[in-house]
């Protein structure tokens, strides 16, 4: 080696880029390190966002599937058409046969009434008739 080669300022190139390259994957090694964590780190985050997801479409279900049970459960417990039908138009007729004999008892009824008022007048006439032969006969 020359005197050139001994000192400290002068490193041959083979050692320069040796170091250079150690320094070169250090660095590498360190980003990747970084990236790696990092990478890691947005994994769980979205495994964690995943699960609250899927717990609320699963929870959203629960209820949509409850809200079914309940509509199913009213349509079973409603009466059919047909039948109502059936119920309503005998209603009508059962109606209909009532109002006929309402009618005619409030005709029998206002017979009755009146037949009552001529009865009345006519004993109330009879009374006053006595009456007045009662006094006029005592004088």
């Amino acid at each position: 080696m020359s005197d050139e080669d001994s000192r400290p300022e002068y490193i041959s190139i083979v050692v320069y880029f040796k170091e250079l390259l150690r320094e070169h994957d250090l660095r590498y090694e360190q980003r990747y390190l970084a990236q790696e964590r990092a990478v890691n780190a947005a994994v769980i985050a979205s495994e964690k966002a995943l699960q609250k997801v899927e717990n609320a479409v699963e929870k959203r279900f629960e209820s949509v599937n409850e809200f079914r049970q309940t509509l199913s459960d009213q349509t079973h417990t409603f009466v059919p058409r047909m039948e109502f039908e059936v119920v309503r138009d005998a209603l009508r007729a059962e109606a209909t046969r009532v109002s006929s004999i309402l009618d005619g008892l409030k005709g029998h009824s206002s017979g009755l009434a009146s037949g009552w008022v001529y009865l009345i007048s006519i004993v109330s006439l009879a009374q006053m008739l006595v009456t007045a032969y009662v006094l006029l006969s005592r004088k």
